[in-house]
């Protein structure tokens, strides 16, 4: 759970790096829908969404190994705007380009 203090210290040191589509928390939620979990510190939130890597345009043997993957975003919300985001992704790089939950849409 250290993380999560790291990721609100660089939201603060470095504002306004999720994109320039989305600026506030309610435009963020019609755009990627609502997280699959959120929580809040004080004046910070976290929004958390995955997704499955897109199998379909992987070649067989890396889309068996994909198969169990999950794409994660962290977007964190300063005072209700997003203020940066963490993707995690698969470490192989083929696969971590087929990651894409909803919201990189939003914020990229």
């Amino acid at each position: 759970m250290l993380i999560l203090p790291a990721i609100a210290v660089m939201a603060i040191a470095f504002p306004v790096q999720a994109g320039q589509d989305v600026h506030s928390r309610a435009e963020l939620l019609s755009c990627a829908g609502a997280p699959e979990h959120a929580e809040r510190r004080g004046a910070v939130e976290y929004f958390y969404y995955s997704a499955p890597v897109a199998t379909d345009i992987l070649p067989a043997g890396a889309a068996a190994a994909a198969s169990d993957d999950r794409c994660e975003t962290v977007v964190v919300l300063v005072d209700g705007r997003p203020a940066t985001a963490e993707y995690r992704t698969s470490p192989d790089l083929l696969r971590a380009q087929a990651c894409s939950p909803q919201v990189n849409q939003c914020i990229d």
